[in-house]
């Protein structure tokens, strides 16, 4: 089965970790940059972990990231969601030098915007999880040494992960009583139907709240280890210094033993499949998603662009005509097995989505028969 790494998308938080993920994940000729005093400076420990470090003038903040090779995509049928609850857990739990939380609070006391949720945190991708921070440049050394502390030998308490894991139940809870969340993870599941990219990211109530200390410590145990992660260090930095730091607190670490995760092969689509929910909203929705590219497929740019123009196409004939009141089109690219394309419609109030289901399925029918003009 193939390896793993990919992902991307929202809010300041969020985007800390896609992006550092996308950089990771993009072939190293099209991160070129034209100032080669910010070429990003790369190497690898003899325990396996891989190093990034990419310099910048232009911030006086530096920002670290942890990213591990293992995310919702290896869950298995009956845990959707572990690898979201460790992404929880991780932060807090005790290590060497820490106590439970000490170490996150440390980080989160020198934040570089004084908000924790933003400065420090973590997020979990469906190929990959990340654990980041934006502080000033001078506390680099701090990051890097409590990023260290959880690599390895955290101690996982009950009531800590009991308590993780209410807080993920009441995040996947909250998503599935609003329309899209509850659209979202019933569309996944009808284009994916054994491959666990059917799992929402965040997982499975009725699943997390099956999964205790043992499991949970057992995943960390398995899946966290210097040479399954890669750890970016971006800001105003010294990248010979970035690395003897790496060198200091990352190089006694041992290598670990990979595992790889078998993820079933998604079966060819022979026709269409659908489903109804039924929420007490003023106006109808509709979702269509769709099976994409893996991440080395020479289909990604058409893809991409094939996206692009549909957000634009469907607003001009559902939003400029009257058929709809918003029109969504996001493609979950960076995925290395084929990640899903949907299209979001919400219609007025009072009218059907029959209409706007049809220009949807016209204009996807016009790609196929005609193409995309050059332009």
């Amino acid at each position: 089965m193939q390896n793993r790494f990919g992902l991307l998308r929202v809010s300041l938080a969020v985007a800390v970790c896609a992006a550092v993920v996308a950089f990771v994940s993009a072939p190293a000729q099209a991160q070129a940059k034209k100032d080669k005093k910010e070429e990003p400076v790369r190497t690898q420990l003899d325990n396996g972990l891989k190093v990034i470090v990419i310099p910048t003038k232009r911030h006086s903040v530096v920002v670290t990231a942890m990213i591990y090779r293992i995310g919702t995509g290896d869950d298995m049928p009956g845990k959707a969601g572990l690898a979201h609850l460790i992404s929880r857990v991780v932060p807090y739990a005790a290590s060497q030098d820490y106590k439970e939380g000490t170490g996150l609070a440390a980080l989160q006391k020198v934040g570089f915007q004084k908000n924790a949720e933003k400065d420090v945190g973590s997020r979990v991708f469906r190929d990959a999880t990340c654990y980041y921070s934006i502080l000033n440049s001078d506390k680099v050394e701090l990051a890097l040494k409590i990023e260290a502390e959880r690599v390895t030998g955290l101690m996982f308490a009950p009531e800590l992960v009991k308590r993780e894991a209410l807080k993920a139940t009441e995040i996947v809870h909250a998503q599935m009583q609003e329309p899209e969340g509850a659209m979202l993870a019933r569309v996944l599941g009808l284009v994916f139907t054994v491959h666990p990219y059917r799992f929402p990211v965040l997982g499975f109530e009725r699943d997390i709240t099956t999964i205790g200390v043992d499991q949970a410590r057992a995943h960390y145990d398995t899946f966290y280890m210097s040479n399954s992660a890669t750890l970016v260090v971006i800001g105003k930095v010294d990248p010979e210094s970035v690395v003897g730091l790496v060198n200091k607190y990352y190089g006694s670490f041992p290598a670990g033993a990979l595992v790889e995760t078998v993820r079933k092969e998604e079966p060819p689509q022979t026709g269409g499949r659908s489903t109804v929910l039924r929420f007490d909203v003023p106006a109808e929705r509709i979702m269509l998603g769709y099976a994409g590219a893996a991440l080395a497929s020479k289909m990604q740019a058409a893809l991409l662009v094939v996206t692009d123009y549909l957000n634009d196409e469907l607003k001009k004939r559902l939003v400029d005509g009257g058929k709809a009141t918003e029109v969504s089109v996001s493609y979950d690219w960076l995925n290395t097995d084929p990640g899903p394309l949907v299209i979001k419609a919400v219609m007025p109030e009072g009218k059907e989505h029959v209409e706007a289901l049809e220009l949807i399925h016209a204009t996807i029918g016009e790609i196929g028969d005609k193409g995309l003009d050059e332009k």
